[in-house]
Formats: structure tokens, C-alpha cells, sequence
């Protein structure tokens, strides 16, 4: 780069001489060398991607930014009292520290901020901005930040609705990734499943004869096309296997036979199978406190036993004591679980 603007400027000297300086001849002819140079190797700033969060500390105005994530309780960011003090703690300490001495800022004073953090993400582009948010997460309804709606109404923007975009886009047989490809083909297979040729879009009729000439493609294509035409019909166990799973007696309850008509499939895992929904590894706090009570009741118990009390009790006697305790209860098969620890 150096090099490159070295030459740039003997050309400038070479080309112009003892003539007056322009400023706007140079810009151009210093502009117009650099967009005819070749790069052996790009800079890494020439075309970069940064991801950050929007509090960050480094702030480095970019081309272009997009904004995601932008709704209530993240933009305002929802700050909650998680520390030791409280607020009201906090400024009735702070009154009486020294000059110079200070505590963590009360949630009040971290919300009076958000407003400049929304500031720096407005200055954070120089070209573009793209503010985004959710419409829902998991199934909920989300907010949009109450200062992109002002921001709307203040200055009568556009609100542009990116899933009815993106649904567009698809309808078009505009795809992405493949996952887009091959999702929207399956909602189209089984919409048209039942249709005349004549009636089905040409592109839905182009896109699968694409894929199936295509050696990338092809393999997944046949899989979602036998997904679409397979028929899960229920077969009847063999004789022999029904035999070893029910007997050749049955004596059913009514719930069981009321669960077979209304899931014929539910039965035969229940009865048939016999599957039973595994058990997890955990510990609760009703069962480590089952726990705790069950050791301490045995440490009096063994005190009782060796005539000691706690007053005399010694360091040495208390851990031989905890030990003999730990090693009975960790047999015992009610404690099992703690004896991983």
C-alpha cells in the first residue's frame, strides 16, 4: 500500500510539474490509481465483518450495521438488582464513602444510560443502518423497542415485515441455503400431491426435475419425495410375537382396553413393550435435605452411643465419626446418587 502511493505521487509530480496544486485533480488521480491496483493479498479491513454487542466499549463507525434482537427488554436492556445491596443500599452508603471512593451504579443510573447506547448504535453505521427485531420467540409475542417506535414515528419510516419478505422470496424460488430449498419444496410436494400437472406452477415442476438429474442433489431429493408418498399404514404382529409379548391369556383392566381403542399404538408400547420412561439423574432439594437429616441423625445417634457429647467432642473424633457414617449411608441404595460425589 505504501509502495503504491509513493508511485501514485511521483506520477502526480511526473504528470503535473511546477503547476499549481489542485486538491481536487490529486483526489481524483489518487482515487482513480488505488481502484486500478491488484492485491496479492486483501487487507483484512477491506472487507470485514465485525459482530459485537451493542454496549461494547470499542466503538468504530462501519459502513453498513444491522441491529438485531431490538425489543422490549433488550433495547431498553431490563437491568434487575443482583447484587449484595440494594439500590436504596447503595445510595445511603455512597453518602457517607470519601471523596474518590464509590460503589457499583444503582440499576436507576445503568438505565439512565440505554438512551446513549441507542445513540452510538444510530452513529454506528456510515452509509446504512438495519434495525431488526422478532416478531416472536418460542412461540411468544415479542415487543418492538419502544425507541425504534419513536424513532418510526417521529420520522414517519417505512416498517418493513422481513417474514412476509422472505415468504416472497421463497414463492419465487429465490433460495438461500439448501435447508430453504428443501423445506419449501416439501410444503409444495404435499400441496400439489393431489393436483393435475396443468395445474401445478411450472417452477414446482422445474425445481424437481432439476434435483433429480443433479448428482449433489438427487440423493436428498428421493428422500424427501418418498417422505411425501409413503403411507404409514398399520401392519398386524406376527402370531408368534404377539404370543411372547401379551401370553396366551389376557387379563386387561378397563383402562387398558380403554387405551388400546383410543391408541392402539400407545397400548402396545405400555403393555406390549413394556417401556417405561427413563429415569433421570438428579438431585433434589427434597432429596439432599432427606439426606443431610438422615447424616445428622446418625451423628447424634453415634455420639449417644460413644458416651461423647459436642462440648468434648474433638477434630479427630468428628471426622473418624463422618467417615464410618459415610461409608454405611453410601451402601445404603436410597443414597446411592450422592455417593458419585
Amino acid at each position: 500500500m505504501w509502495s503504491e502511493f509513493i508511485r501514485l505521487l511521483d506520477e502526480y509530480i511526473y504528470i503535473f510539474g511546477e503547476k499549481s496544486f489542485d486538491w481536487e485533480t490529486f483526489m481524483m488521480l489518487l482515487h482513480t490509481g488505488f481502484e486500478q491496483t491488484h492485491y496479492n493479498l486483501a487487507p483484512s479491513t477491506l472487507d470485514e465483518l465485525t459482530i459485537t454487542g451493542m454496549d461494547s466499549v470499542r466503538y468504530t463507525p462501519k459502513k453498513i450495521t444491522f441491529a438485531v434482537g431490538l425489543t422490549q427488554g433488550v433495547m431498553p436492556h431490563n437491568i434487575d438488582e443482583t447484587g449484595l445491596l440494594t439500590d436504596d443500599e447503595r445510595e445511603l452508603f455512597s453518602n457517607h464513602l470519601d471523596s474518590g471512593r464509590f460503589l457499583a451504579p444503582t440499576t436507576g443510573q445503568l438505565q439512565s444510560v440505554e438512551p446513549f447506547v441507542f445513540y452510538q448504535l444510530l452513529m454506528s453505521a456510515t452509509e446504512h443502518l438495519y434495525l431488526s427485531c422478532a416478531i416472536s420467540i418460542d412461540g411468544k409475542e415479542q415487543l418492538v423497542s419502544n425507541f425504534i417506535q419513536r424513532l418510526l414515528k417521529h420520522y414517519e419510516l417505512e416498517e418493513i415485515d422481513g417474514s412476509f419478505n422472505r415468504q416472497n422470496r421463497l414463492e419465487q424460488g429465490d433460495f438461500v441455503v439448501p435447508y430453504e430449498l428443501f423445506t419449501t419444496l416439501l410444503l409444495k410436494m404435499r400441496e400439489n400431491k393431489f393436483k393435475e400437472k396443468e395445474e401445478i406452477d411450472f417452477l414446482w415442476k422445474l425445481i424437481p426435475h432439476l434435483l433429480k438429474t443433479d448428482a449433489a442433489f438427487s440423493a436428498n431429493y428421493h428422500a424427501l419425495l418418498a417422505s411425501v408418498f409413503r403411507l404409514n399404514v398399520a401392519s398386524k404382529l406376527p402370531l408368534s410375537l404377539a404370543q411372547e409379548l401379551y401370553g396366551n391369556q389376557l387379563n386387561l383392566s378397563t383402562s387398558q382396553i380403554e387405551t388400546y381403542y383410543k391408541d392402539p399404538f400407545s397400548h402396545f408400547l405400555q403393555y406390549g413393550l413394556r417401556l417405561k420412561e427413563r429415569q433421570e439423574f438428579e438431585l433434589s432439594p427434597a432429596n439432599t435435605g432427606e439426606y443431610f437429616h438422615e447424616f445428622f441423625d446418625q451423628f447424634i445417634k453415634e455420639l449417644n452411643a460413644r458416651g461423647i457429647s459436642l462440648r468434648d467432642l474433638t477434630l479427630e473424633q468428628k471426622l473418624a465419626i463422618e467417615k464410618d457414617i459415610f461409608n454405611r449411608m453410601k451402601d445404603n441404595p436410597k443414597f446411592c446418587d450422592f455417593s458419585l460425589f
